[in-house]
């Protein structure tokens, strides 16, 4: 899934190894405006993209604090593409 705003550019796919595990990924300072930097590490470095893994209830609350705190005038700025069901990606760790 992916979700622009004035938040971020975000893209949420869902862990092959742990069904509740998800992995959201964008640029650093839209990462770390949201999660601990201690939880934030790079997926790639040649595209400058890093991630968090996080469970299916704590990116719900993520988006409803969202939700929660967009303006009016940021509405028209919300995108939510669902490119799948879910990307599944593989975490070895």
């Amino acid at each position: 899934m992916k979700i622009s705003s004035t938040f971020g550019d975000f893209k949420i796919t869902q862990s092959i190894s742990k069904s509740d595990e998800l992995l959201m990924m964008s640029d650093w300072e839209s990462l770390v405006r949201i999660f601990d930097s201690k939880r934030v590490f790079m997926v790639s470095s040649k595209e400058r993209i890093f991630g968090v893994y996080l469970s299916r209830q704590e990116c719900a609350d993520i988006f409803c604090k969202f939700l929660k705190n967009i303006e009016l005038l940021d509405l028209d700025s919300i995108s939510i593409e669902n490119t799948t069901l879910f990307e599944r990606v593989v975490y070895n760790g």
